[in-house]
């Protein structure tokens, strides 16, 4: 067989593993039980932050206190739906 046509050969198969290996790697990222466990507990983070928010808004009589409170209760319900 000629040099070439091995070459060619050996190409084709080096982009066959690559396209396997990005395969395997999304399946990973899909499947990573240590991002799982990071995203669960910033998941119970924030549910607990806005949990005392809550409470914090409810007593608050200040309005401009109230207000920022509730920005901030915005922000984190913005990042507990980005996460789920």
């Amino acid at each position: 067989m000629p040099r070439d046509d091995m070459r060619r050969i050996e190409g084709r198969l080096d982009a066959v593993d690559k396209q396997i290996k990005a395969v395997e790697d999304a399946a990973w990222k899909k499947t990573d039980p240590e991002a799982d466990a990071r995203k669960s507990s910033f998941e119970e983070q924030l549910t607990a932050q806005l949990a005392e928010l809550d409470e914090k808004i409810a007593t608050e009589s200040d309005p401009k206190k109230k207000a920022k409170l509730e920005a901030e209760k915005a922000t984190k319900e913005q990042w507990l739906n980005a996460i789920k």
